[in-house]
């Protein structure tokens, strides 16, 4: 999902993007994959060979994860007046509540030439932890480039489903889901279904399709192989009342939004920092007490009210659409990214 921003970098700057796994395909900016000896211990990463390739740019822009060790170590070992260091990600990310990751995050801040942010949150939650100077933080609202977005007007009488699209994991809760779209009346279910579209474990995905059966959804849960594919995405998001993730929502906030279709999570679970984009204007939020039940029986308290108020879904897809284009858009991102070069190149 990188690749389209980094085309759109590309088109201003003259780019090298440095990756370690996988395939970009075929690109327009250059790539270089990592050949380096690379040493893992659990979360810990360990690239010796990436200086030695980093230190003949111009401008470096490094991802800010403290487990990547010689990634962060970079703003200290990198020529300042020749190569120009930009850490760039969550701010203080999933070690939020850890007191050493914040002091190492603040010496590691202060080398850097400047921060780039996914949201203004995120920007702000950094320096109130950390009291790094504003004027060398930027943000880069972390965003998915959609091409295929919806026409005509939004309505609710053209949808059929509740979607989850993304990565079938557990912390995204979606048993909890499932149970919650099992209370649905049997008008409400014939009328909408209930689509899952992803990929992750596999055993954990037979745990999910064996629950439904035990529910008796068997007729009114689909599951699908997850997909990137712009048209395949588009049709999905095209018929759905809403995306639901009972956990973490990320960057299918943004995808959501880009298609008019409002989100349905809790107010506190352990989001990304997309989250951010969520209101109440354009999503329907329910409170997580800790109790199974209870978060059952809230959840499809929402899924109720998404599907019986018309008026109130209208205007909820027509602000996610809105949040998208004013704040989601790759326009933005890219922005984010060329204030931040100018200044640390200044």
């Amino acid at each position: 999902y990188r690749v389209p921003f980094f085309e759109e970098l590309g088109k201003r700057y003259d780019i090298t993007v440095l990756y370690f796994t996988g395939n970009p395909g075929a690109v327009s900016f250059k790539t270089i994959r990592y050949q380096g000896p690379f040493y893992r211990f659990k979360f810990i990463r360990y690239t010796p060979g990436v200086r030695r390739i980093v230190k003949e740019y111009d401008c470096v822009i490094i991802m800010f994860d403290l487990w990547w060790l010689n990634l962060v170590a970079l703003p200290f070992t990198l020529k300042g007046k020749h190569t120009r260091s930009i850490l760039w990600g969550h701010g203080i990310g999933r070690t939020h509540g850890i007191e050493m990751a914040t002091v190492l995050r603040r010496y590691i801040a202060a080398k850097a030439h400047a921060l780039i942010f996914y949201t203004k949150e995120t920007k702000e939650i950094f320096r109130i932890r950390t009291g790094v100077q504003e004027n060398k933080c930027f943000v880069a609202n972390n965003t998915i480039l959609v091409k295929n977005t919806l026409d005509g007007p939004l309505s609710l009488q053209n949808r059929n489903y509740f979607l989850y699209l993304g990565r079938v994991q557990q912390r995204k809760q979606i048993p909890i889901l499932l149970q919650a779209y099992a209370l649905l009346s049997a008008e409400y279910k014939h009328k909408y279904q209930l689509y899952i579209v992803g990929d992750g474990d596999q055993p954990f995905i037979s745990t999910l399709k064996a629950l439904a059966a035990s529910l008796g959804l068997s007729d009114k849960v689909v599951f699908e192989r997850g997909t990137y594919n712009e048209h395949h995405i588009c049709r999905y998001y095209s018929k759905a009342v809403a995306y639901v993730s009972p956990g973490a929502v990320g960057l299918g906030v943004a995808q959501s939004f880009a298609y008019g279709v409002p989100v349905i999570t809790t107010t506190n679970a352990g989001h990304g920092p997309e989250f951010a984009y969520c209101n109440d204007e354009n999503s329907y939020f329910y409170a997580d007490s800790g109790d199974t039940t209870d978060r059952i029986q809230q959840l499809n308290g929402v899924l109720v009210k998404a599907i019986s108020d018309n008026t109130l879904w209208q205007r909820k897809a027509a602000a996610a659409q809105y949040t998208y284009e004013k704040e989601c858009s790759m326009e933005n991102m890219l922005n984010g990214f060329a204030a931040a070069i100018a200044y640390a190149g200044r």
